[in-house]
């Protein structure tokens, strides 16, 4: 779905250059316009559904090893620790996780694609241009 999501942008960034060069006429550029931009909402969509989805599976998982490694941690640990100190530390890696670990990994992910297509489209359009960044 990052794929199509990807070729939607730039789909949707080509057919507004052909529309104010001229090549297109008016009459089915709204037509083909609103059927680029369903889609690539479409996509996003299903996208962000498929990430969340992920996204909650791995935290959930992590959540369950750290509290499989907590129970299982000798007698001594909690002689040592505060019971509020572990449960208000469990918790902030909790949040950390629910929070933090989904944003970065889907920044990181879109930026990747992102890249990924900009690098083809120039390669496309102008491939000379790709000669000094390979070089």
């Amino acid at each position: 779905c990052f794929t199509s999501c990807e070729v939607g942008n730039i789909a949707f960034g080509r057919f507004i250059g052909y529309w104010a060069d001229g090549t297109i006429n008016d009459e089915d550029s709204a037509l083909i316009t609103g059927l680029i931009v369903v889609g690539v909402v479409f996509f996003y969509a299903v996208k962000n559904l498929i990430f969340f989805a992920m996204m909650m599976r791995g935290t959930e998982k992590l959540h369950n090893t750290m509290l499989d490694k907590l129970i299982k941690s000798p007698a001594s640990f909690f002689d040592t620790n505060p019971v509020g100190r572990i449960l208000n530390r469990f918790s902030n890696d909790v949040g950390v996780l629910d929070y933090f670990l989904p944003v970065a990994l889907q920044v990181n992910v879109e930026g990747a694609f992102n890249f990924t297509g900009i690098f083809i489209t120039v390669w496309v359009t102008a491939p000379f241009a790709i000669i000094p960044t390979v070089c």
